[in-house]
């Protein structure tokens, strides 16, 4: 339910989804996990419209990764530590996230 309420496959629901989340401790794989993870996200029309996603990797720096701020389809993906961002998104869980 909850993988076909967030895919961009298959026929969309027309009702809007709405997500506020707040995660002590988002675990992705073996020795990839995010902490303080604070999420805002929207989808309408089957459409992901906004997302604002603030997190922490396991040595304490940050991640944000924003979608459509300012109205526009701009997606930013921000750290200040890349080896850490690219480990996570070379993460098994991160690479097959689409399949």
């Amino acid at each position: 339910m909850v993988k076909e309420a967030t895919s961009d496959s298959g026929p969309g629901s027309p009702a809007p989804l709405a997500i506020n989340a707040r995660i002590d401790r988002l675990v992705l794989g073996p020795k990839h996990e995010i902490t303080q993870v604070s999420a805002e996200m929207l989808r309408s029309g089957g459409v992901w419209q906004s997302a604002r996603i603030d997190g922490r990797f396991a040595n304490g720096h940050q991640l944000a990764l924003r979608l459509g701020e300012g109205g526009g389809r701009r997606l930013t993906f921000q750290t200040d530590d890349l080896g850490a961002a690219m480990k996570l998104l070379a993460s098994p869980t991160m690479s097959s996230a689409g399949g």
